[in-house]
């Protein structure tokens, strides 16, 4: 079926009497029918076709209708399914919380846990903290300025933890 571009209600009849219409005219009269009778033939079988094309044009657009109602209903389903999955995917990405034990016991003191680096290098009694990177207060001058800790020299007046006395101790 061909398509129907314009809207048939909007046609006007032509008039089977112009010069476009001559011919078919005189072929009906010359059957044997009156020239009135041929008139209005044409313009029955105008009507007829007419009415005809108006139902198909009917037809046509409520196809056009359904067929937009259809890809606007997949597109939904599409965008939907689209968000769906964002939402799916980003609730993948959120963290996980365990289940809360309310049997659980907490402890009263946190137990330090140093790094396994520190440890390590602890065992093979290295240094843990790099004295290069530290830095300490020292007075210029009558200026106070900032020293690498690795710079300080240990007073001579101090004295090692097991040298020191209960007197030494209770001052602190």
């Amino acid at each position: 079926m061909q398509r129907i571009l314009a809207n048939p209600v909007l046609e006007a009849q032509p008039n089977f009497e112009s010069a476009a219409y001559v011919g078919w005219l005189n072929a009906l009269v010359a059957g044997g029918m009156a020239r009135e009778d041929a008139l209005e033939q044409m313009a029955e079988g105008w009507r007829l076709e007419r009415q005809e094309c108006i139902v198909l044009w009917q037809q046509q657009n409520e196809e056009d209708a359904c067929t937009l109602q259809e890809q606007l209903e997949r597109e939904r389903a599409e965008k939907e399914a689209e968000e769906q999955l964002e939402r799916c995917e980003a609730e993948k990405k959120k963290p996980k919380i365990n289940d809360f034990d309310d049997g659980a016991v907490v402890a009263d003191v946190i137990i330090p846990r140093p790094s396994q680096y520190a440890i390590q290098r602890i065992k093979n009694m290295e240094s843990t903290s790099d004295s290069d990177d530290a830095f300490g207060f020292a007075k210029v001058d009558g200026v106070v300025a900032l020293k690498t800790i690795a710079s300080f020299k240990a007073s001579q007046k101090a004295l090692q933890d097991h040298d020191l006395s209960w007197w030494h101790i209770s001052r602190l």
